[in-house]
Formats: C-alpha cells, sequence, structure tokens
C-alpha cells in the first residue's frame, strides 16, 4: 500500500472533528503518530459524516475514494453478518467497524489514559485504537485488548504489527476480562449494541467488588486506579 500524502491527510480529518473539550491535542498527536489507514481493509463500507452515508470502498478500484473516506470523519464498516456475508451495497448488519475518529478521539478523550499506566481494551475491532492506546501509555504502560472474533482478532493482530505498535492482544469473551494481566488503571470497552434504555455494567477491582451501571444516554464513564 503506497501511502498518498498520509500527513495532509490526517491533518484534514482532525480539521473535520468538531472542537471539544475531551478532544485533545495529546488526543490528536496520537493520531498523527499512527495513521488510521493500515487499519482499514481494502473493501469495505464507509458511512460518510454525521449523515453515515452510505459508500462502498475499494483501494484497488477506486484507490482515491478509498483514501478520503478513511481519512474523514466517518465509520468504516469492516465486517458484516460476523463474516458470513461478503460486503455489499446495501448491507445492513454490521458486527464490525472503525469507529468514527470523532468517536475514537472522545472515548480516549475521557478515558485520559498517560504514560505508564496499564490499560485493558474490550472490543479489538480493527486495532486502530489499541496501537493508540499503546502510543498514549508510552514505553512503560501495557495494553491489553480483548476481541471475541477470531478472524477480526487476527487481522487486527496484523493491522497493529504493520503499524509497529505492540498491545498484547487475546482472543476471548471481554465479558471474563483479563486477571492474569489484571489490575489496570483504564479500562476501554467498545462492543455490542444496547437498545433504547438500556445499561452496560461495568464490574472491577481486587478486594470488594467496585461496579458502576450506566444509563445508555449517559456512556461516559472515567475511573482510576482500578
Amino acid at each position: 500500500m503506497k501511502p498518498q500524502n498520509v500527513g495532509q491527510r490526517i491533518e484534514q480529518m482532525i480539521a473535520e472533528i468538531p472542537p471539544a473539550a475531551q478532544r485533545t491535542e495529546r488526543i490528536f498527536d496520537a493520531m498523527r503518530a499512527v495513521p488510521r489507514h493500515p487499519f482499514i481493509p481494502v473493501h469495505a463500507q464507509a458511512l460518510l459524516g454525521a449523515a453515515e452515508v452510505e459508500q462502498i470502498i475499494d483501494r484497488d478500484a477506486d484507490p482515491e475514494t478509498w483514501w478520503n473516506a478513511v481519512y474523514s470523519d466517518s465509520v468504516i464498516v469492516t465486517q458484516v453478518s460476523d463474516g458470513a456475508d461478503e460486503i455489499m451495497p446495501g448491507s445492513n448488519d454490521p458486527t464490525s467497524s472503525a469507529s468514527a475518529p470523532s468517536t475514537v478521539a472522545d472515548l480516549l478523550g475521557w478515558l485520559d489514559p498517560v504514560p505508564g499506566q496499564r490499560v485493558l481494551e474490550v472490543g479489538t475491532g480493527t486495532g486502530w485504537t489499541a496501537a493508540l492506546l499503546s502510543h498514549l501509555v508510552g514505553e512503560h504502560g501495557s495494553v491489553t485488548s480483548i476481541e471475541v472474533d477470531e478472524a477480526v482478532a487476527e487481522q487486527a493482530a496484523k493491522n497493529v504489527a504493520a503499524a509497529g505498535t505492540q498491545p498484547h492482544m487475546i482472543i476471548d469473551d471481554g465479558a471474563k476480562g483479563c486477571p492474569d494481566r489484571a489490575p489496570f488503571d483504564r479500562v476501554h470497552v467498545t462492543c455490542g449494541h444496547l437498545q433504547g434504555g438500556g445499561r452496560p455494567a461495568l464490574s472491577m477491582g481486587d478486594g470488594p467488588e467496585r461496579s458502576w451501571r450506566l444509563d445508555a444516554d449517559h456512556l461516559r464513564a472515567r475511573s482510576s486506579g482500578i
């Protein structure tokens, strides 16, 4: 894959992301250091902009459209129907995707990982967030990323290796956590779907259990020293 003005494209992508307190320059610097394109497959379904207008992108057939979509503030669907079906126009059963960069910036900003911390990620997806987290915690920190889908996890491992980052990758059910590598300073969860009114429950910590139950409309959580 021959990069096409990647630095300029990254700056254009960042410029598309509206300002917000949690979208810090430190997060954007991580995006500059860990480009998005190595984590996006040749063929995918882009959901462009806030309106999520569908566009099938193919790097081999139309490289310019592919690069433009990858470096826009858009969701990129990378798997449908748990891999049972090919991505085609109108595919409406996404089971793995690359979140929009603005969403990634929000979650990382709220998580606020700092160098030297230990981070658990549940839901590896393409591996881009795991790679960004690895950059943010630095060589003295660690990132453990769990993915339940074997095919998704294997591709993510290739992606992070190509990007030169080294999170610890695990194929398993993230609901089990990873007690062998605990404790963690931060937990980043991007998996599953909630219907309106649904609530995710997070339970973590050694000794007396500490848990959080969050309204689906308030999925902003941060916890330190767990």
